[in-house]
């Protein structure tokens, strides 16, 4: 089986290489820790982290490490839901995470607790978000942008991630998967959901929830 040669490719494709998946997001995550050179990753050429790479983090970035690896993996879920053909929406997140090696049992409920969540919030997400995107439909735009959108449109309006985490992230990964523009373009539309969702999220804060 061929490796994808970029990180978008390896959305696009949901083809695993001598590297899973999940271990390539990983490094990538590794690489914006440690504060390495940004750019897309091939996955042909990436040395293997190994656990003397994993010892280098604390706990928390370790955490956090996982953490973005596994919601990186849950947009690719979203997108793979979103363009398949298969008749529900399981099958398709099934036929995906098939493809994946090296994911735990944990890792893959984490993984499908986060997409199918997206997912079935999307009816909701879609209607505010053509609201602030009016001059660019949804179903116009690219399937990685639709589901960076409405992964971190699901974070930030269920308040599982606070706002501007979820917008760094969803920048990140519009870079990652797909372009610059279309990191500008994701930035403008989830900061006016920002705005809305911004005074829920301190008044929760200062009731401690």
């Amino acid at each position: 089986m061929s490796t994808p040669t970029t990180p978008r490719e390896a959305i696009e494709g949901a083809a695993p290489g001598p590297q899973d998946l999940a271990r390539l997001l990983g490094l990538r995550v590794l690489h914006v820790l440690q504060g390495e050179t940004q750019g897309p990753l091939l996955a042909d050429e990436t040395p293997d982290p190994g656990e003397e790479a994993m010892e280098t983090l604390t706990p928390e970035q370790r955490e956090r490490a996982t953490n973005v690896a596994m919601r990186r993996l849950a947009v690719q879920a979203l997108y793979a839901i979103d363009a398949s053909s298969l008749p529900t929406p399981r099958a398709a997140l099934d036929a995906m995470l098939s493809q994946v090696e090296g994911l735990t049992k944990e890792g893959e409920e984490r993984v499908r607790e986060l997409a199918l969540g997206a997912y079935e919030h999307r009816v909701m997400g879609d209607a505010e978000l053509a609201r602030l995107s009016p001059e660019w439909s949804l179903h116009r735009m690219p399937g990685v942008d639709r589901a960076i959108l409405r992964f971190a449109h699901f974070e930030m309006a269920t308040f599982r991630t606070h706002p501007r985490i979820a917008i760094n992230e969803a920048i990140e990964l519009a870079r990652w998967m797909s372009t610059d523009k279309s990191a500008g373009f994701v930035n403008a539309v989830l900061d006016k959901v920002m705005r809305r969702v911004m005074p829920e999220w301190e008044a929760r804060a200062a009731q401690g929830r």
